[in-house]
């Protein structure tokens, strides 16, 4: 992105820098001093990669109203009573030989 000629550092011509190398440049511009090359940080990049990857998850605390406990509510829709009785009884290993809650 820079080369050294005659002891300074000079901007190589953008259309000379590789994909990679364009694709890492955030910003140039141009200062009183010269110019200003900033490049993509690689933390951020990090970062986002690994929450892709799931390797970085973020964690926050669900409350009810009034900061209580969310109230849950167990259901056994869509299953039938022997069915429910056989999981309970297999399943589960609670209720009678009917699977029937004791």
């Amino acid at each position: 992105m820079v080369e050294l000629r005659d002891g300074k550092l000079e901007l190589r011509d953008l259309g000379q820098l590789t994909d990679e190398q364009r694709a890492a440049i955030e910003a140039v511009e141009e200062t009183k001093h010269g110019w200003r090359v900033r490049l993509h940080s690689k933390e951020r990049a990090l970062e986002l990669l690994m929450r892709h990857l799931g390797m970085l998850v973020e964690r926050r605390e669900v409350s009810g109203p009034g900061g209580e406990p969310i109230a849950l509510e167990r259901t056994q829709r869509g299953l039938t009573e022997d069915t429910a009785n056989f999981l309970r009884r297999n399943i589960l290993g609670i209720g009678d030989d009917d699977g029937k809650p004791n």
